[in-house]
């Protein structure tokens, strides 16, 4: 039987404290010698998601940003949905004060919501 598998990263995967559940290792290493093929996409950077990628032993790419990369193991590029930079400038504008927390990225750089939590994983890791 084959079958795709996609999972998040933080809080699915892993602890709020960002440890990777052994149990989600070994159920994950189970769903793919049983003919799954198993991906991660994840709001993180490549950077941030590339040591869980490595942990599962993934040869798969992986769905990055908000999904608005995706990067072969390796890191190069497959395919980018990325806004231009004034066009990020302009929402961060007019989404500053919402209550609904947002994140997007550009090729060049991160815009979170004032209020976003980033004290906690991935957030705190330096390479996010």
């Amino acid at each position: 039987m084959s079958f795709f598998i996609v999972c998040d990263i933080d809080h699915t995967l892993l602890t709020d404290a960002g440890e990777l559940l052994e149990a989600n290792v070994r159920a994950l290493a189970a769903a793919r010698a049983a003919g799954a093929t198993v991906a991660l996409a994840t709001a993180r950077s490549f950077a941030g998601a590339r040591p869980i990628h490595r942990a599962l032993a993934l040869k798969t790419p992986l769905v990055v940003n908000n999904g608005t990369l995706v990067c072969d193991p390796g890191g190069f590029l497959l395919h980018a949905q990325t806004l231009e930079p004034q066009l990020a400038r302009e929402v961060v504008a007019l989404f500053r004060d919402t209550k609904h927390h947002w994140s997007f990225r550009t090729v060049t750089a991160a815009y979170l919501h004032p209020a976003f939590d980033t004290s906690r994983a991935p957030f705190d890791d330096p390479e996010h």
